[in-house]
């Protein structure tokens, strides 16, 4: 243990509560071992009382010297420098130069480097104060001698505030002190009475009316800066404040945009309202009409501030109707419940359209239509162009909190066909969020087109939706359209594909932290499908209770009929019919009437089949299915209706249906057809015949580990089939070995316009998407197809889904 070291008499006390922080006593520690460390950050951050703590526990020797203004005189800093470091003893010391703002002087800085240069190594020096020191830090910095500790490392961690708290006897640390040590230790007036001495008083004029006015914003543009104080110099002015640790940042990412301390701005925006208090609504109206032209979401908090209700309704039905399936709606619902409601009901469209979604935002569902319905009829009279734009918002929010949720997925269809017609006219200037609108409605076409049953155009529209999504920053849109794409390649066969679209949809929701939102909900139950069929009991209830784990919002009739239907086969293979068949009676009981899925409904039938047949009720079957024609049956129910043909001894047309579901693109389908053709000749005594379709369907399950249709035949003939054809030898097909790589690789912009090429989008809409022009997506379209050996479009997809390159 290291004994307490002699501290100059010069260094400041301790305060009577000192929270110890050994993190940057650490960083101390490894500082001295280089020629300088620099200690910066505003007034009140704890620079000294951290130094001063830390030098009590050092073995060496701490001089200390608070810098003043007669420091400024060269003579009087060597003399007062040589007197401290003469008289300290042999060996090495620590120089701790506080306030070192104050240097300032040419002649006094030339002399402070001579010194450090002519007593090196023996002195290490830590510099402590505001800003940057008038000193050649990067040359420290260059040769690996320097250690910065700024106010970011200075702030209090969340424990360090509470452990100040609990012993100082201070009430709960306030979450806007950020970490600033004066802040944890003082309220909001003694904090702003300390900003005012510490921080404004010495400011001029200029700069004292550029902050005052910038208080209203959370995050200060330069030239929004510059609008609302009337000060061309406005960055510069700010650049400097946060270059001497003013309480201004600058922010990383941004050259252009600045932070003001919370505290800092609290007590800045209540000298306005006490001082100026006329100004307040005029600054926002100002800041509203600038964010209006530059970033249109961000006037929304300024036309709520200013009261400018018309204008707030055209910032929502052209900015910001598409944070309803952003991670920033409840941003949006707070700022709604905050209009008073007779503003709500006022004879503007508009307005109607912010009482949707305060409603929506409510959990008042069933009042949403009529709302909508009443902003429809407000519109009535204007010219077109007057209400494209709040008529689109009109049309997709009915499609998306009304058709979709109660499932009138052809009604969908319609309606976001007819929204894409009417957007492509638009242009950008006159609906900053058109390209949002857009990937919402090419988005819930794909949806519609999936549950009417209709594959083929769902996946270009579900493709389509992603591609824009990714492009315009619609995350949820996004997550949703991976879960979909998963649900269709369950649906046409590919577990696979549905495992690992679902995967990617759900890892997205955890990165955006909505995994339970009904948007990604999808992924769960696609994951649990295909864990039931993989007998992955445990996995799958899981997933399933996590796809049930919904925040408040209207639950899509769809989704609720799927979690029965999903939870009906949990149950069948845990050895549960009965409890099965009450699941699957209530789905169909509670199916909405406003429910128009065909592919659900099928679903919905296959799945009440499978509990039928399970039972022994292979009657039911056979009834469901005559009503519609086997013509009309898809391979899936085919194959059902065999299973009870079977059941009932009609084995011949049972072989018969058994083999027409052979042919389809769903192995789960094609297995059960290949069980029961096996089971057909064993019963008829042709063993080889019955050997080699069992394999087949055991070859099948293996590919995507699917074991679920053996335990669905009565009795134990399949697994005795299962066991001969793996004792009895057969010569394997030869299998073709891996793609052998592209001659020539893709490059990432080819690659990027690759993943463009599933979808619906135009060359033109490509290139807009990229900010390239058409004749380069032409160009990189020629090379995709050389490279991939392609001749068009839909050829080079299927190839790069064959290589994995998409």
């Amino acid at each position: 243990m290291p004994h307490h070291g002699e501290v100059h008499r010069a260094a400041p006390a301790l305060p009577r509560v000192l929270v110890r922080r050994e993190r940057l006593h650490a960083e101390l520690d490894a500082g001295v071992h280089g020629a300088v460390t620099l200690v910066r950050a505003g007034a009140g951050w704890g620079k000294t009382v951290l130094i001063t703590s830390w030098a009590l526990g050092r073995a060496e020797p701490v001089r200390w010297l608070t810098l003043h203004d007669r420091h400024n005189d060269a003579a009087v800093l060597r003399a007062e420098l040589t007197s401290m470091l003469g008289a300290a003893p042999a060996g090495p010391l620590v120089l701790v130069l506080d306030e070192h703002q104050r240097l300032v002087d040419a002649d006094a800085l030339a002399e402070l480097e001579t010194l450090l240069h002519d007593w090196s190594p023996r002195v290490r020096m830590v510099l402590a104060g505001r800003g940057e020191p008038a000193l050649p830090t990067h040359r420290w910095q260059a040769a690996g001698e320097l250690t910065v500790i700024d106010a970011g490392a200075l702030a209090f961690t969340e424990a360090e505030a509470a452990e100040l708290a609990a012993a100082a006897g201070l009430p709960a640390p306030d979450p806007d002190s950020l970490g600033w040590a004066a802040g944890l230790r003082l309220d909001d007036a003694a904090a702003g009475d300390y900003l005012d001495s510490e921080v404004l008083s010495g400011l001029c004029e200029c700069t004292w009316r550029l902050l005052l006015r910038v208080s209203i914003l959370s995050s200060v543009p330069s030239g929004l800066a510059a609008e609302l104080s009337g000060e061309p110099g406005a960055g510069r002015i700010l650049s400097g404040l946060a270059a001497a640790d003013a309480f201004v940042t600058a922010d990383p990412g941004d050259s252009d945009l600045f932070h003001l301390h919370p505290r800092l701005r609290a007590t800045l925006l209540r000298r306005l309202r006490r001082d100026e208090p006329g100004q307040v609504r005029s600054l926002h109206t100002r800041a509203m009409r600038w964010y209006t032209v530059h970033e249109p979401r961000e006037a929304l908090d300024h036309a709520l501030a200013a009261e400018d209700w018309t204008e707030l309704g055209r910032l929502v039905v052209g900015a910001a109707a598409p944070f309803i399936v952003s991670g920033d709606r409840n941003r949006l619902f707070a700022m709604l419940q905050r209009v008073p409601w007779p503003v709500l009901t006022r004879d503007e469209a508009e307005l109607a359209v912010c009482g949707a979604l305060r409603l929506f935002s409510e959990g008042d569902y069933a009042a949403v239509p009529a709302q909508l319905a009443r902003a429809g009829r407000l519109l009535e009279g204007r010219t077109e162009a007057d209400r494209l734009m709040a008529g689109t918002a009109v049309r997709l929010l009915e499609a998306i909190l009304v058709r979709r949720v109660r499932g009138e997925m052809p009604a969908l269809v319609a309606q976001t066909t007819r929204i894409l017609r009417e957007l492509a006219t638009v242009r950008l200037e006159d609906m900053p969020a058109a390209h949002q609108y857009r990937a919402l409605a090419i988005a819930n076409k794909g949806i519609g087109l999936f549950w009417a049953g209709r594959a083929d155009a769902a996946e270009r529209y579900l493709w389509a939706g992603l591609s824009v999504a990714r492009a315009n920053g619609v995350p949820l849109v996004e997550i949703n359209m991976l879960g979909h794409l998963g649900a269709l390649a369950l649906v046409t066969g590919s577990r696979q594909d549905a495992w690992e679209y679902a995967e990617q949809s759900r890892h997205l929701a955890e990165r955006h932290h909505v995994e339970t939102t009904p948007q990604a909900s999808l992924a769960f139950l696609v994951e649990a499908f295909v864990a039931v069929e993989r007998n992955d009991v445990d996995t799958a209830e899981e997933l399933l209770r996590q796809a049930q784990h919904w925040e408040p919002y209207p639950h899509e009739a769809a989704l609720v009929t799927m979690t029965g239907v999903a939870r009906t086969h949990l149950l069948l293979i845990r050895g549960q019919p009965e409890a099965a068949r009450e699941v699957i009676r209530q789905a169909r009981h509670d199916w909405p009437e406003t429910l128009d899925a065909p592919l659900l409904r099928r679903w919905l039938n296959l799945t009440e089949s499978e509990v039928d047949l399970e039972l022994g009720d292979p009657e039911l079957v056979l009834a469901r299915y005559a009503a519609m024609g086997e013509p009309r049956l898809l391979a899936a129910e085919r194959a059902s209706l065999a299973r009870a043909l079977l059941a009932t001894g009609e084995r011949d047309r049972a072989d018969e249906l058994f083999r027409r579901a052979t042919g389809g693109s769903d192995p789960l389908t094609a297995i059960i057809a290949w069980i029961g053709i096996a089971l057909v000749a064993e019963d008829r005594g042709a063993e080889a015949e019955a050997l080699r379709a069992i394999r087949r369907a055991d070859e099948l399950a293996a590919r995507d580990r699917i074991t679920w249709p053996f335990h669905r035949f009565p009795g134990r003939a399949v697994t005795a089939l299962l066991r001969r054809s793996r004792l009895t030898p057969e010569a394997a097909p030869a299998r073709a070995g891996p793609l052998p790589p592209l001659a020539e690789p893709l490059s990432n912009r080819e690659v990027e316009v690759l993943h463009f090429l599933p979808t619906l989008l135009t060359v033109n809409e490509i290139a807009d998407s990229l900010s390239i022009s058409a004749n380069t997506v032409k160009v990189h379209l020629r090379a995709i197809y050389r490279k991939l050996g392609a001749r068009r479009r839909r050829e080079a997809v299927l190839i790069a889904r064959d290589r994995g390159l998409l």
